[in-house]
C-alpha cells in the first residue's frame, strides 16, 4: 500500500524533537555551478574539486548550482559544520550519493527548483541525500527540493543497513521518495529512523510499501 505523509505550515507534524544549539550565517560567500565546474569567487578555503566531487569543507558558506547527471556529486567533509544553499541545483547519480554529508552538520537553504535523483537500480544501496546517523540536517528556504531514490536508501536519510541522522525541516517544500524498503524520510534499510523534526513548509513523502517516514524494512 502507499504510504503518503504530508505536512503544511498550518498543520505540523512532528516525529522527535531536538534543540540545535547552531549558528549559522545567513549569506553565501562563494557560488560553485558544478555544470560548468566555475566558480564565483575562487573561495578555495571553503571546498575543493578534484574534477569530479565538490567536497565543502569545514565552515564553508557556499551556494551550489548546476544540472548533472555525469558522476558529478557534493561530498561536505566528515566532521565540518557548513552553510550550504541549494539554487537550482540537479543531481542525477545512483552510487555514491549525489549529495553525501555523512558526520557533517549542514544548514541547507532552498532557493528556486532544486533535485536529487538516486536513480532507478534494483542494487542502490546508497541514499539521494545522505544524512546518517552522527549527521546533522536543517533545512529552510523558499525554494524546493525533490529527493528520490528506488530501493534500500532512502531518499533524506540513511543508506542500506543505517539509521538515519537528526533532520529539521522548518520551511521549503520538499518532496520526498523512495519505491521500497528504505524510508522516504528516514533510515535506509534495515536502518532507524533518527530524529526528524518538521517544524514548518510543506513536506510530501511517499513510500509504496512501507512507512513513509521513520525506519526502513528490517
Amino acid at each position: 500500500m502507499k504510504s503518503l505523509f504530508t505536512a503544511s505550515k498550518a498543520k505540523c507534524f512532528i516525529l522527535a524533537t531536538c534543540f540545535l544549539g547552531v549558528i549559522f550565517a545567513a549569506n553565501a560567500q562563494s557560488t560553485f555551478n558544478i555544470e560548468t565546474a566555475s566558480a564565483t569567487p575562487e573561495t578555495t578555503s571553503e571546498y575543493s574539486w578534484d574534477g569530479t566531487v565538490l567536497t565543502v569543507l569545514d565552515g564553508a558558506n557556499i551556494t551550489i548550482t548546476g544540472t548533472v547527471n555525469n558522476g558529478r556529486r557534493v561530498v561536505v567533509a566528515s566532521g565540518a559544520t557548513a552553510d550550504v544553499t541549494f539554487n537550482d541545483l540537479s543531481i542525477t547519480q545512483e552510487t555514491p550519493s549525489p549529495f553525501d554529508m555523512a558526520g557533517a552538520t549542514v544548514n541547507l537553504h532552498l532557493d528556486g527548483t532544486n533535485t536529487l535523483n538516486g536513480g532507478t537500480s534494483s542494487s542502490n544501496g546508497d541514499a539521494a541525500l545522505h544524512c546518517s546517523e552522527g549527521s546533522t540536517l536543517v533545512i529552510d528556504g523558499t525554494g524546493s527540493l525533490t529527493a528520490s531514490n528506488s530501493y534500500y536508501g532512502a531518499a533524506i536519510g540513511g543508506s542500506v543497513n543505517e539509521n538515519a541522522g537528526t533532520i529539521t525541516i522548518n520551511s521549503g517544500t520538499i518532496m520526498a521518495s523512495c519505491d521500497q524498503y528504505a524510508a522516504a524520510i528516514g533510515g535506509g534499510r534495515v536502518g532507524n529512523g533518527g530524529n526528524i523534526t518538521i517544524n514548518g513548509g510543506t513536506v510530501t513523502a511517499t513510500n509504496i510499501s512501507m512507512n513513509a517516514i521513520g525506519g526502513g524494512v528490517l
